[in-house]
């Protein structure tokens, strides 16, 4: 791995990205996420494996993860609850490592996908309470699991009405058992459950990140020869002057301030998708709970009791019809009547003014 790239700083900046992160857990585990990819290669069989090309997908993936880490602490709400995500095990690595107490012994080989093959009592008991639970798929991180879900859709006969082949069979239970396993959201241990609980509830302390700030590298009269210089630049001489700032980069999201009212939304997310799992003694099976995100407090507003009554001034007391003042007829179609005659006189007022020439003169006079 003798290469110009400087792994070691590298290394450096993405721990210290993840130092500060605003979340105790997603902390610990972006730490232990970096430091244990790292050793992965420190190894001689490694580095003696390895060629440009993979040199080169080692150092892409290094600069997306620290592009990662600086939008989650730039207060990105996309880049941090992937981050979040992460850390908690909805999505990545750590979601492969809780799901692994739920597998079926041999599932990774197409023979285990056989006709009387079934995942294990725990996953199914899983899927069905999380099919049951309507606030996951409100979340829109995963498509919801549903009923018909549940077990694979296998075909009696293929396309030229024949019976279907087995290893068509195996295939189609292998497709989706993966298919279900991205789905499942499996159950925290039992301490990071309950943190998550305490910083949704309030109860743990929490204080928002503070970056360290660097020495000041540019001083005021290197700024100075800085700014001289950059109008006798030859980029400035041909292409002209750059174009002031927009609003280009924050088309996929803005930076917000990392407060502790946004950061319980996205615990309280996490939280929904997020079970616990139990011993039902007395059922004799396995029980999920799954934690609800909280709705909002409702607003209650006091009224001015003047102003209060009067909204409904006009309103029948018994009945609660709005009263309006109409002009009443003594008799029927007598008020049309009335009404139509008040429409005629202005015409006949107007019709009946004399147009001579001695009535323009004395308007116009």
């Amino acid at each position: 791995m003798a290469t110009t790239i400087p792994w070691k700083s590298h290394y450096r900046a993405l721990l210290r990205e993840a130092s500060y992160l605003p979340d105790p857990v997603a902390k610990r585990y972006m730490a232990e996420y970096i430091t244990s990819r790292y050793r992965k290669f420190t190894s001689v069989e490694q580095q003696k494996s390895m060629n440009a090309a993979k040199i080169g997908r080692l150092h892409t993936r290094i600069k997306k993860n620290m592009k990662l880490l600086q939008h989650a602490n730039q207060g990105y709400t996309k880049s941090l609850e992937r981050v979040l995500l992460m850390s908690y095990g909805r999505i990545g690595r750590r979601k492969r490592i809780l799901l692994r107490p739920f597998l079926q012994s041999g599932s990774g080989s197409k023979t285990a996908f056989s006709q009387h093959w079934r995942p294990s009592e725990l996953h199914l008991a899983l899927l069905q309470s999380q099919s049951e639970n309507s606030n996951i798929g409100a979340q829109k991180v995963k498509r919801p699991v549903r009923t018909t879900d549940l077990e694979p859709r296998i075909p009696e006969l293929n396309a030229l009405a024949r019976p279907l082949a087995d290893i068509r069979k195996i295939h189609i239970r292998q497709k989706w058992y993966a298919h279900v396993l991205d789905k499942t959201f499996p159950p925290l241990p039992q301490h990071d459950w309950e943190t998550l609980q305490r910083l949704v509830e309030g109860s743990e302390p929490w204080t928002p990140p503070v970056r360290r700030k660097g020495p000041n590298q540019i001083t005021s009269g290197d700024s100075t020869s800085a700014s001289e210089q950059s109008y006798l630049s030859t980029d400035f001489l041909i292409n002209g002057a750059t174009k002031d700032p927009t609003f280009a980069q924050y088309v996929r999201g803005r930076p917000h301030q990392i407060t502790r009212r946004l950061m319980r939304h996205m615990w309280e997310r996490i939280c929904a998708l997020t079970p616990l799992i139990q011993w039902d003694s007395s059922k004799n099976k396995w029980w999920f709970s799954w934690g609800v995100r909280q709705p909002p407090a409702p607003i209650y507003r006091q009224v001015d009791p003047v102003k209060g009554l009067a909204l409904f001034e006009g309103v029948h007391q018994k009945t609660g019809r709005v009263m309006l003042s109409r002009r009443q007829s003594s008799k029927p179609g007598e008020g049309d009547k009335n009404q139509k005659e008040d429409w005629d006189k202005p015409l006949e007022a107007f019709q009946s003014t004399p147009s001579g020439p001695g009535m323009l003169a004395s308007a116009n006079n």
